[in-house]
Order: C-alpha cells, then structure tokens, then sequence
C-alpha cells in the first residue's frame, strides 16, 4: 500500500508540471465561459487589458492549484507515515441489509456514521453489509457501494 502511495504522489507532481504548463499558455477563452466574458465586457477590453486579465488569471488558477495540490501531497505524506488514515476517502461497510438507492436513502455504517443520498438515483439491489468508498467530489461527497456501478451524492448526518 505504501509503495502505491508513492507511486501516486510521484504521479501528482508529474501531473502538476504538465497542469502548470499548459495554464501559462492557456487563453481567456480556455479560462472563461461565454457568460463570463460578456459579464465583465471582455470584448470591449483592449488587447494589453485582455493580456493583463489573462494574466491575472494564469497566476489566480496557478495559485490555488498549487494550494490545493500542496495539501494533497502533505495528506499523501501523512497517510504514508500512519499519521492520517486517509485524507478524503473513507473505506468501511454499511451496518447491516442495503437494499439500494431510492431517492432518499439513509445509510448507516459499521464506523458510525450515518450519511443521505442527495443525489436522485434509483437502483434495487439487495446486499448484506456491503463495502462503501465515500469520496470529496468537488465541494460533496459521493459513495460507491458494492454491487452498484454508480456513486451517488450523499451527506453526512452524524
């Protein structure tokens, strides 16, 4: 396990070379919707004033990329050393019988937490103590049982 960790923090600074790369070349139109660009009058923008914004982008992203990928590999270190079990996964099993996704499940798991679906998915599937893996997707979480192929939106309640 450890040797996989590794592997995947040697794999996240190869990637964030290559992200950093390719942002300092990157133009409004990559950084920018269409409705963002119109919100900030970007066609009246001169040419040196679209540049500097551009700029200020590159650095704005690069910056918090750089924030967000130095904490993933602090968390990377720490879950290699044992001082963190995991830094946005949890790995355990739903307490008892799970009989799917209804809409408005609520699971309860061996770890004692208890977590809702907020994400509509319906699927009947009938499991005795299944595995979940519940993972930060973006600002929420999403979990992945056993037997399901799709992970589905979920809340922690306790």
């Amino acid at each position: 396990m450890m040797k996989v960790t590794a592997i995947t923090v040697l794999f996240m600074l190869l990637v964030s070379s290559t992200l950093a790369q390719r942002l300092k070349n990157a133009s409004p139109d990559d950084m920018l919707t269409v409705v963002e660009k119109k919100a900030i009058g970007f066609d009246k923008l001169t040419s040196e004033e679209q540049e500097n914004l551009r700029l200020i982008l590159v650095d704005s992203y690069d910056r918090a990329y750089k924030a967000g990928h130095q904490k993933g590999v602090e968390d990377a270190i720490e879950y290699m050393q044992g001082k963190l079990i995991s830094p946005s996964v949890i790995e355990t099993q739903i307490e008892d019988d799970f009989e799917g996704w209804d809409g408005e499940t609520v699971v309860k798991l061996l770890n004692g937490q208890i977590w809702e679906q907020t994400e509509y998915y319906y699927e009947y599937h009938y499991s005795f103590m299944p595995n979940v893996l519940i993972y930060k997707s973006g600002l929420s979480y999403k979990m992945r049982v056993d037997g399901i192929a799709k992970a589905v939106g979920v809340v922690r309640l306790k």
